[in-house]
Order: C-alpha cells, then structure tokens, then sequence
C-alpha cells in the first residue's frame, strides 16, 4: 500500500509540475467600445497528459467588468527546438472567478489563439469573440516591456509640501535623491505633469499622456527629466556627473506610490521608440534637442550620465537629436549590442552578462544645465506610448558558406551533393535576441529545411524554407535545434549539440564567423 500511495503521488506531483504561472501585461484592445486599456496579468499554463496543452486567465477584466476565468483546454501544441507553438480556434466556456462571479460565467464563446512559450516566457495573442464583438488581448510576459509605458496611471509625489504628478514607475527631480540639504531646492521644482493632450489618431490610444517641464531653480536653468531609476541631485554644476539619473537591484527605498526605483528587465529588444511633443521656450542653436537613453543592464549599480566605464551594460539605446515640433512625432533609438560584447579572456573564455534591468532616462534637452532660462516660458515635452520593438525577419541564409538570403524571399531552392547536416546551415536574424529554430528532414528529391525566427519577447515569428535538391542526410526523422542569432551552434562539454544554453552552466559555441568560444552562462 505505501508502494501505491508513493507512486501515485510520484505521479500526481510530475503532472501538478507540467502547470507554469506566466505574469506580465494584458492588453484588452475592444474597438466597438473604444477601449485600450493595459493591466497587469497572470497566465497559467497546463501541458495536458495527452500532449495538448491549456491556458488560464484567471479573473478577467475589460472596461471595469468582471468577465470570469477565461479556461481553454486541448490546445494544440507543436515543438520547435526549445519552444513551442500553440494554436486554438473553437468554442470554450467562461468559467466562474475566484470569488464565484464574473458577468460571462457559463457563456460560450469562441477563442482564436496563438501563442509561443519557451525559455520562461509566453507571448499569446487571443481575439475573444463575446456579446457580438471580439475581445482582441496581447500578453506580453514580465521582463519583455517597460511597466506603465503608455503613462495612462499617475501618482502623487510629494517633498515637504511640494507635490507633483509622477506616471507609476516613472520618476522626476520631485522624488530624488538628494546629497546634501542644499540641493533640495532642486526637489522642490514642479516638473512633471499628468496630461490629457494626447494626439488625435484613428487608432485607440490611452486618455493621458506624461508632460515634463524645465526649472530654475536658484535661478540655474534645470533640464526637465524622468526614469525609470532615480534622479541624484548632488552637484551645483549641472554637468557634474553627481547629477545623474541610477538603478541598482539591491536599492531598498521606495517611490510615493511604493513601487522601487528600478525596472526588472530580461529581455534583447532591438529598438525603443515613443511619440512625443517637444518645445524649446527659448531658442538655444547649440543645444536645440531633447533625447533618450536607454540602457540594458545586469542590475548591479549604473548610472547615467557616467562617471566612469561600466563593464555591467548589456546594450545602449540613445537619441540625442529630438527636434523640437507642433506636432506628435514618433522617435525611434536602435540599441547598440556589439559595442558592449564582453571580451574574451586568454582561456578564449566569455563570462555572459545577462539582462536584469533597464535604466530609461528622457530629458528635454540633449545636454545637462541648457534649459529655459525664462520662467514664464520652459522647455518642454509630451511623451506618450513608449514600446520596445523585437525583430524576427532573417538577415542571412548560408548553406556551407555560400550567402543564399534575398530581401523579402521566404522560400530558397538550391542544388547539393552529399551528406547535408543542421550545422552546414547558417541562419541570422535581424533580432539581436532572436530564436532560430531549424528543422532538417528527407524529402523525396533531398532535404527540407524549415527555419522559424521568433522575437525575444515570443510576440512575433516567421517562417522560411530551404529546399536542399539532391542532398542526403543520415537522420531518420525530422531534427531540430534552437539557437540565438548569430551562433552557428551550441555543444555541452560533452560535444553533444543542444538547443542554446537555457541552463546554467559552461558551453561551447561555434559562431557564424567561424569563431569557437567557451561560454559561462550564469
């Protein structure tokens, strides 16, 4: 009897373990109610015993009203390396929420799903068909975006009796951290408001926007600026590097409104980009711009503007060039990664910095201290719906060596004599965090090779072909492995290939240039 209840609860605990919980942004996009509205989220995931999976959102909402639990079983499933496809499209039953109600309990509706998960991530695109309108929702998981970058949710930041509007997660000179009481002055300027002046488009956009504005404070012209981290007044020059905006995970204190000043973030975006609305109160030729700055980190202390070479940057995104304009304009800064590679040490060994955090820093001028010097009349910038993009398109196709990729072109047909294998086939993207998946099987006339790019959020995929005519191949069934862009491939210590470096431990990665490298993946 012990044997049985021990094998039963052996097995009850291997399937309770195929159950992951995914948290991150809902976007509830409703277009016959005008609604766009993000909130923050849960998805559970359930790989089913017979291969299918199903997805949960537990207690959904739309426009203040509470749906139920969005349950959808029998999810068809298709592997891809280290990811994996899902697909619904048919009728499901809104369940009850936690609390017993929900407006839709026990009403079927229909659900079209698409979603990739893998690599601690889900990215899910649900359209819910309800009521006679579809419910469109986009999922991306926490890590992947910038927590309220659409700045529709604001709260009070209050200094002595100085207060000023703060958009959640985003801070301003009000909420600073100040060195010495002599440049509290600083804190006490109002530069951050919440606006309704959003532009006026076609598309559904929030209700509110953020406006920032200069100061003069002591009568020396203030730059108006936010971040995501925490602005340091700790120098009278403006252009002093103790004036500065920081992150640092391990920062305990607290914003107004409670949250940290720092964004947890574990992703490879390629660009950031934002729509905004900037105006000069005085013309200054030399210093005429506004800017961006966004910069990938390992969490461990950065700040911005530098004092020194930091070695804990993953990428850098910047824009310092922002003209000034009467209308909405959307401003786009790509990020850098190759500047910051980590270098190889003389064991040709590579320490991998891996992404846990984003500074992002926005000023309504380029350069520190250059700001109005009329009262009546500041610098000043509306910005609004902030995104990180992902790429997934190829960027090159090569079979040994030989460049086959042309722009546009998904399906290649080449001729090959002889043994073809997975690593003869070289394959990048244009997303720096890409996932490639190739799948190599025999066909009558030789060998097919599917590749699927996927965006380092999960949000976005494409598929190529390359037919390989007169090739063989010594496998029996399709194979596939998943690799980042630009590896070529990806051995244990064992020499065995796998699917990236999901786990913690050493690697060796053979790169597209040719290039053999040990990887510590922490």
């Amino acid at each position: 009897m012990k044997k049985l209840i021990t094998c039963v609860l052996t097995m009850f605990c291997a399937l309770t373990m195929q159950a992951t919980d995914y948290s991150g942004k809902l976007n509830v996009i409703v277009k016959d109610m005008n609604l766009n509205v993000n909130q923050e989220s849960n998805i559970t995931v359930n790989k089913q015993n017979d291969g299918k999976y199903e997805l949960i959102i537990k207690d959904f909402v739309f426009g203040g009203m509470p749906v139920g639990t969005i349950d959808v079983k029998d999810v068809d499933a298709v592997e891809n390396g280290n990811l994996t496809n899902l697909t619904f499209d048919g009728p499901t039953t809104i369940q009850a929420n936690s609390e017993g109600g929900g407006d839709l309990r026990e009403t079927e509706v229909n659900i079209t799903l698409n979603a990739v998960v893998g690599d601690n991530k889900l990215g899910a695109d649900i359209v819910i068909n309800a009521m006679g309108m579809d419910i469109t929702v986009n999922f991306t998981t926490a890590g992947a975006y910038i927590p309220n970058s659409d700045f529709e949710n604001f709260h009070e930041a209050k200094f002595e009796v100085y207060t000023t509007q703060e958009a959640d997660h985003w801070h301003s000179f009000t909420s600073a951290h100040t060195t010495s009481f002599v440049y509290n002055t600083a804190r006490r300027q109002k530069q951050s408001f919440e606006s309704t002046d959003v532009r006026t488009t076609d598309e559904i956009i929030g209700e509110k926007c953020l406006l920032i504005k200069s100061a003069l404070p002591l009568n020396i012209p203030a730059n108006g600026t936010v971040t995501t981290g925490r602005i340091q007044a700790g120098a009278k020059k403006a252009k002093d590097t103790k004036n500065c905006a920081f992150l640092d995970l391990s920062y305990n204190e607290k914003d107004d409104k409670g949250d940290p000043f720092y964004t947890t973030f574990t992703a490879k975006p390629d660009a950031v980009e934002f729509w905004c609305r900037f105006k000069q109160g005085q013309n200054n030729l030399s210093s005429k711009y506004a800017s961006i700055r966004a910069v990938i980190t390992d969490g461990t202390y950065y700040q911005d503007p530098e004092d020194k070479t930091y070695s804990n940057i993953v990428a850098v995104a910047a824009n310092k060039t922002i003209e000034g304009t009467d209308v909405w304009q959307k401003v786009t800064a790509d990020f850098d990664y190759d500047s910051y590679k980590p270098k190889e040490d003389e064991n040709h060994e590579i320490k991998v910095i891996n992404p846990k955090a984003i500074l992002v820093t926005i000023s309504t001028n380029a350069e520190p201290g250059v700001a109005s010097k009329d009262a009546n009349n500041p610098d000043y910038i509306y910005i609004d719906d902030l995104s990180l993009i992902y790429n997934a398109n190829l960027k090159s196709l090569k079979l040994n060596n030989t460049e086959l990729f042309e722009a546009g072109k998904t399906d290649y047909t080449v001729n090959a004599n002889g043994a073809i294998n997975l690593s003869d086939i070289e394959v990048e993207s244009d997303g720096n965090g890409a996932y490639i998946s190739k799948t190599l099987e025999k066909v009558a006339d030789g060998i097919k090779v599917t590749i699927t790019i996927t965006s380092n959020d999960l949000k976005k995929q494409n598929v190529y072909t390359l037919n390989i005519k007169g090739a063989t191949t010594g496998i029996n069934k399709p194979q596939t492995v998943t690799t980042q862009s630009g590896v070529k491939a990806v051995y244990n210590l064992s020499g065995q290939q796998v699917s990236g470096m999901s786990k913690a431990g050493v690697y060796i990665v053979e790169r597209n240039d040719g290039t053999t490298v040990k990887v510590l993946k922490k």
